[in-house]
């Protein structure tokens, strides 16, 4: 995937007909990546906390990764802000910040499912009555990826992504599942511009590499943005 969001702007199509997610909502989410090189397998997995918010044009992200099959970790945060055209990231490892062009137009901050994709699975139920929770699913297409992305059917809230197909010619599937999504954002702002500890942030303008992390990392789905 990978833009920050893979779902594309919907021209044409009535805003009560879109399924679009919500202004500002936080969430956590778990994930694992399956990546197979010269048919040997490695996976990635970990958690992440996450903020959108689309009133400002902000996303920003903290994942904890267990690389290569766990035999490394990975704890980085990334705050991408569109309207000023920047992206900081810090490892928490270090404290070491870097801050550098997202070379990204306003315009590229969208939160609504493309007028492409194929609705595959309307009202699905999850769960017994009265605790019902109704989806729909959605199917889209990028560059050797298929995508299918599931969201309530009545706020359109961000509930699981599978992206799988193949990047840089390596068989690749990633599964993404959110929980906890709260609307709005908390009193202590998680997009503050510099990030926390980010104040003194260093001026990068080439490619960041992590120490044992793959070049897939956060390349695909929907939402999470390490590697973008």
């Amino acid at each position: 995937m990978y833009a920050i969001l893979a779902l594309i702007a919907c021209l044409g199509v009535s805003l009560a007909a879109q399924c679009c997610v919500p202004p500002q909502w936080t969430s956590q989410a778990s994930f694992l990546t399956t990546v197979v090189r010269n048919g040997k397998p490695y996976y990635n997995r970990g958690t992440l906390l996450m903020a959108y918010d689309a009133v400002r044009h902000r996303i920003g992200q903290y994942e904890h990764v267990e690389l290569n099959s766990a035999a490394n970790t990975l704890d980085i945060g990334v705050l991408l802000d569109f309207t000023a055209n920047r992206k900081w990231v810090i490892n928490s490892k270090t404290g070491k910040c870097y801050t550098m062009p997202l070379n990204r137009k306003l315009d590229d901050f969208i939160g609504c499912v493309s007028e492409n994709a194929t609705l595959v699975g309307s009202q699905d139920s999850v769960g017994f009555a009265p605790n019902v929770l109704r989806l729909n699913t959605y199917s889209m297409d990028g560059p050797g990826l298929r995508e299918y992305a599931s969201f309530t059917s009545d706020a359109c809230v961000p509930v699981g992504d599978t992206v799988r197909g193949t990047i840089d010619g390596n068989m690749f599937m990633e599964n993404i599942h959110f929980y906890n999504v709260s609307a709005g954002l908390p009193v202590d702002d998680p997009l503050v511009v510099p990030p926390r500890g980010c104040e003194a942030a260093s001026n990068f303008e080439g490619q960041l590499h992590f120490h044992g992390g793959s070049s897939l990392i956060g390349r695909r789905s929907m939402f999470r943005i390490l590697g973008f």
